[in-house]
C-alpha cells in the first residue's frame, strides 16, 4: 500500500514537472514569451537552419548542368506528352514493350520525376503581340491583342494546370565541370534516342529553365519566374566585390622626440 502511495505521489510530481516545462521552460514556450533560448538551444537552431539550407547540395548551375556536392552532376529534360489511353490495346503492348527495351539499355543511374505546372503562355503571347505589331490589318490587330490578353490573364490567375514529366541523367565521382558536360551530354543522347523510339520527344533544359524548375517546386504558389526577373534587369542591381586587386604593405611610422 505505503509503494502504491508512493508511486502515485511519484506520478503526480512527473506531470506536473511536465505541463510546467511545456509552458514556461520549452523552447517554444519562452519564444511565445518573448524570451530567448539559452545557449545550449541556439547551435540547435542554427544545425538545423543549415540542414535546411543544403538541403538540396546545389553548388551551381551553369551550361544546362546542375553541380552537386561530391563531384555529382546532373542534366534534365522535359519529356513530351504521350496520350497512352487513346492508343489501341496493341499499340499499348508495343510501347510498352519499347519502354522497358529502352530502360534497360541505359547502364548509367537515370530518373524520371513528374510534376503540375501553371500552363505558361509566356511564348505564345510574344508571337502574337509580334504579329499585332507588324499587321496592318486593324480587325487582326485588335483580335490578337485580345488574345494576348486572354492568354495573359489565363497565366496570371493560375486557371490551368498540366502534368510535366522530366528525365535526370545522372554523373557521379566526377571532378571535372568540363568533362562531366560532355559525359551528361553523351548520356542524354542515349535517353533521348531511346524514348524517341517510343515517340517521347525529349528537350535539354537550360540553366535557366533548370531554376525555374527548381523555383516552382519549392513555391509552388508563386507566379514569379527568376528568368523572367532576369530578363526584365532585375539583376541590375546586383554587385559583387572585385575581390583582393593587390596588397600593399605599409612602413610604421616613426616619431623622434627632440
Amino acid at each position: 500500500m505505503v509503494v502504491l502511495i508512493v508511486c502515485l505521489v511519484l506520478s503526480g510530481l512527473f506531470m506536473g514537472f511536465a505541463v510546467y516545462y511545456t509552458k514556461h521552460l520549452s523552447p517554444e514556450a519562452k519564444r511565445k514569451n518573448g524570451l530567448k533560448p539559452t545557449a545550449n538551444q541556439q547551435p540547435e537552431e542554427k544545425k538545423q537552419k543549415s540542414l535546411i539550407k543544403g538541403l538540396w547540395e546545389i553548388e551551381d548551375v551553369r551550361h544546362g548542368v546542375i553541380k552537386l556536392t561530391g563531384g555529382r552532376y546532373r542534366m534534365i529534360a522535359s519529356m513530351g506528352n504521350l496520350e497512352f489511353y487513346l492508343l489501341s490495346e496493341e499499340e499499348q503492348h508495343a510501347l510498352e514493350n519499347m519502354l522497358m527495351q529502352a530502360c534497360l539499355s541505359f547502364q548509367f543511374p537515370v530518373q524520371f520525376f513528374s510534376t503540375t505546372e501553371i500552363v505558361n503562355t509566356k511564348s505564345v503571347v510574344d508571337e502574337i503581340r509580334k504579329v499585332q505589331n507588324e499587321e496592318a490589318n486593324d480587325v487582326l490587330r485588335g483580335y490578337a491583342g485580345k488574345l494576348a490578353r486572354h492568354l495573359e490573364n489565363m497565366m496570371e490567375k493560375k486557371e490551368m494546370y498540366v502534368r510535366k514529366s522530366y528525365v535526370v541523367v545522372c554523373a557521379d565521382g566526377m571532378y571535372n565541370d568540363e568533362e562531366a558536360r560532355n559525359e551528361l551530354f553523351r548520356r542524354m543522347m542515349t535517353v533521348q534516342n531511346a524514348l524517341f523510339r517510343a515517340r517521347i520527344p525529349c528537350t535539354i533544359l537550360k540553366s535557366e529553365e533548370i531554376i525555374d524548375l527548381l523555383h516552382r517546386e519549392l513555391n509552388r504558389e508563386s507566379p514569379i519566374l527568376p528568368s523572367n526577373v532576369a530578363n526584365a534587369g532585375g539583376l541590375g542591381m546586383y554587385s559583387t566585390g572585385l575581390g583582393v586587386l593587390g596588397e600593399v604593405e605599409f612602413e610604421e611610422e616613426k616619431s623622434y622626440a627632440g
